[in-house]
């Protein structure tokens, strides 16, 4: 500070120079100049008026650009109309909505100006940011702006407010500062920030969306992923996860389920992700493509897998009266210990259970009699997941009960069989079943791999369903068999699907539907050759007019094709039974 005014300004300059170059780092003017600097004198007079002229345009760049970007929903009371909206979005944290968490922001502020000695008045506070606006992701912090009326700088202000980091509800809260004289006021300040929002907004409405659902226990629930985890990161946290159902909430926001198919279906899909217990299946689509991989065997791979073994107790009810053996390895060594206990021994029941060990876990086993006398009580399972969604322990149980079915005329069963335990049963009973029968398995099969959402439409279980085919092949009614696997070989299916399609229909010539169908078309008897009514044009023309008349406009499934044959010969059946009753009145 020069107090000598009347003093020259070159003389001034002069000392401030020598001043700094005396000490570089520890000097009066804040600065250093080194010897080899070069000192360029300036107008004075003339530098003023650059600054004066700067400062005005700013001034008028600023309001111009205030006035531009105000957005219609804020004209009025700027600020009070951008926090109507905030309340309108804003996802409370820690059940404080943004005016109780203004007031805490002022508290901490006034103290953190006191504790500092900073002269500053509050002028007002408002909550910004993603979260103003519920266009938050996991871990955002909370934006609140504080206008300040003091002479104190801006970046000062914000060190001095942040130093201790205020927390609400765990969420970190950034306190950024404003002044009058350099950002500018709220209502200068607050469309520039509506402004910014929404391009957020209109960016994340255009942005991929990623989905995932878990299907457990007979329950589902769906998910849009709010994490920014990909698929991999998606199926790591699900491994880590005791309670998936509640655990994965937190990697994503709860929707209903069509919602989640709406996005399936849409053009923003980037990827969805299915975790299925009951099926013990990871299924991840694309858009285009689905993957399938087994969940156990990719969530827990460094896992050892779970060991089934069978038990068998002569009393199932208290395993500690009678024999008890444990540790058995195979459905047939648990049946030859069975039946070799003798049946006048009145300990009990006796019954075959199963056991689930997984190695590492030597004080926990799960353990359940699955067999008691002559019922498979497999209403059991759906009390014992560990068992229902093993598939070691679906495919031990479906060998257990196609061993012991051929045994047990009279074996019954409580409760429902799964679907996956249903196909592993006929899997497990083709060696035994007639060739007609393993073809109906096969047949069956390929239906439902090739038209999953047809095959279910029908709402027939695989036992009905075989037992049908099986029963037209007996027939030799495979008319509509043989017309839909040629539709499946003229249809752009796969190399796969054409070739089990072929190899089908090599099977099924074998059953001569020709001769069934003269058999009860041939018009003479005396003629059943393997050629349809032999000179019988006429009545060849009216069954080709007949079948051009019943002929569907669309294309059914195949499962609707043989439920409209079952429902013609049920009604022809109940027509043949009233022409035989007409007869024998007129008799």
């Amino acid at each position: 500070m020069y107090e000598n005014t009347g003093a020259d300004i070159q003389e001034i300059a002069d000392d401030i120079v020598d001043d700094l170059r005396e000490d570089w780092f520890e000097n009066g003017a804040g600065g250093s100049i080194s010897d080899d600097d070069e000192i360029i004198p300036i107008d004075f007079d003339g530098l003023m008026e650059s600054i004066a002229n700067a400062v005005q345009n700013a001034d008028t760049i600023h309001k111009k650009e205030a006035e531009h970007i105000v957005p219609e929903i804020l004209q009025g009371n700027i600020v009070e109309n951008f926090k109507e909206k905030t309340n309108e979005f804003f996802h409370e944290i820690c059940e404080m909505n943004p005016s109780e968490i203004e007031d805490t922001v002022k508290c901490h502020v006034q103290a953190q100006l006191d504790e500092a000695g900073i002269v500053a008045e509050i002028v007002d506070v408002a909550v910004a940011g993603s979260r103003c606006r519920g266009l938050e992701r996991k871990g955002s912090d909370l934006d609140v702006i504080v206008e300040l009326s003091t002479s104190e700088r801006e970046d000062v202000l914000f060190d001095t407010l942040n130093v201790d980091a205020l927390h609400i509800g765990g969420v970190k809260v950034d306190i950024n500062p404003i002044t009058a004289q350099r950002t500018g006021t709220l209502e200068t300040y607050l469309p520039q920030v509506e402004d910014y929002l929404g391009r957020v907004r209109e960016a994340r409405e255009n942005e991929p969306v990623s989905i995932f659902n878990i299907r457990m226990n007979d329950e589902e629930r769906w998910f849009k992923n709010t994490s920014g985890l990909d698929a991999e990161g998606l199926c790591k946290a699900y491994a880590e996860c005791d309670k998936p159902f509640v655990e994965m909430g937190k990697y994503g926001e709860w929707i209903e389920a069509a919602d989640h198919a709406s996005i399936e279906q849409g053009d923003r899909l980037d990827f969805s992700l299915e975790f299925n217990e009951e099926t013990d299946q990871i299924t991840i689509f694309d858009g285009e493509y689905f993957t399938c991989k087994g969940l156990r065997e990719t969530l827990f791979s460094g896992q050892a897998k779970p060991e089934v073994t069978l038990t068998v107790a002569e009393c199932g009810e208290f395993h500690n009266l009678g024999e008890f053996h444990e540790n058995i390895a195979t459905v047939e060594e648990a049946i030859a210990v069975w039946k070799q206990i003798p049946p006048e021994r009145m300990n009990g029941i006796p019954a075959i259970g199963i056991n689930i060990h997984t190695p590492g876990t030597e004080t926990y086993d799960v353990v359940t009699d699955i067999l008691i006398r002559n019922r498979f009580e497999l209403d059991v399972l759906d009390y014992i997941p560990e068992i229902k969604n093993s598939p070691q322990a679906i495919e031990v149980i479906a060998e257990l009960m196609a061993k012991v079915m051929p045994l047990m005329p009279d074996m019954k069963i409580e409760g429902d069989i799964s679907e996956d335990l249903e196909a592993k049963l006929w899997e497990k009973r083709i060696p035994d079943l007639t060739p007609a029968e393993q073809l109906a398995v096969e047949i069956d099969r390929f239906i439902y791999s090739y038209d999953t959402n047809g095959y279910y439409d029908n709402h027939q279980s695989m036992t009905e369903n075989v037992s049908e085919i099986s029963e037209l092949l007996g027939q030799g009614d495979v008319e509509h068999l043989t017309e839909w696997l040629n539709e499946v070989i003229a249809a752009e299916t796969t190399p796969e699907e054409t070739l089990r399609a072929n190899e089908l229909l090599e099977k099924l010539a074998e059953y001569k539907p020709l001769a069934k169908i003269e058999e009860m078309e041939e018009q003479n008897f005396n003629m059943v050759d393997n050629i349809l009514n032999n000179g019988a044009g006429e009545k060849a023309q009216k069954e080709e007019n007949k079948k051009a008349q019943d002929k569907p406009d669309a294309k059914l499934s195949l499962k609707a094709r043989l439920a409209e044959k079952k429902a013609k010969v049920a009604g022809q059946g109940s027509e043949q039974e009233e022409n035989i009753k007409n007869k024998q009145m007129e008799i």
